[in-house]
């Protein structure tokens, strides 16, 4: 069985994932942002519901911002090893 790394690649996904958090993160914040003004007129059981529902909201976020950490964090030590793995391979010549 043949394994076929290409580091920059690895190196890349990593990039995109930490570019895709932020994004995430930015548009998410900018659409807090935008809703704050609208969320304040709101009284009783609507602001009481809208609250509910973006503390549910920003739980979710939070975890998919832990993932996509997670994401990038096994990527570079995948990267790191293969790299590690293909010098030491090379070293027994």
């Amino acid at each position: 069985m043949d394994i076929k790394v290409q580091f920059g690649s690895l190196s890349e996904a990593q990039g995109n994932i930490a570019a895709a958090a932020t994004k995430v993160r930015t548009q998410l914040g900018e659409l807090k942002s935008d809703l704050a003004p609208l969320a304040a007129t709101w009284t009783g059981a609507a602001a009481d519901n809208y609250k509910r529902a973006q503390r549910e909201w920003d739980e979710a976020a939070k975890a998919l911002q832990e993932i996509l950490a997670k994401v990038g964090v096994a990527l570079g030590h995948a990267n790191e090893n293969y790299q590690d793995g293909e010098r030491k391979a090379a070293d027994l010549w």
